[in-house]
């Protein structure tokens, strides 16, 4: 499965991505791996504050608890921001070698 393909969102609204999604929530201590910060709402009232973060996306429909991660969502973007600049250094170097 693919990210952002259309497995991929039907996936993410499923029951089992929901309970497997709790799951982790309730590992990491409904908390933030990395800063800390506890589940809530957002000014909506409506949606959590956490999410789970994958870090392999390979995996996607039978991924391993060790493989998701609890993050809000300003921690999540410095995540993908640090890959994002990682990918475009890598993409340099293969560039440069060729």
């Amino acid at each position: 499965m693919r990210k952002h393909s259309k497995e991929y969102s039907s996936y993410m609204k499923s029951d089992a991505w929901s309970a497997k999604r709790e799951e982790r929530l309730q590992l990491d201590g409904n908390r933030c791996v990395m800063c800390g910060r506890p589940n809530g709402l957002q000014k909506d009232s409506v949606t959590p504050v956490l999410q789970v973060h994958h870090i392999c996306y390979s995996n996607l429909g039978n991924e391993p608890m060790s493989d998701l991660v609890s993050i809000c969502p300003g921690c999540h973007k410095k995540i993908h921001k640090y890959y994002r600049r990682l990918r475009s250094w890598e993409d340099k170097e293969v560039v440069a070698r060729a």
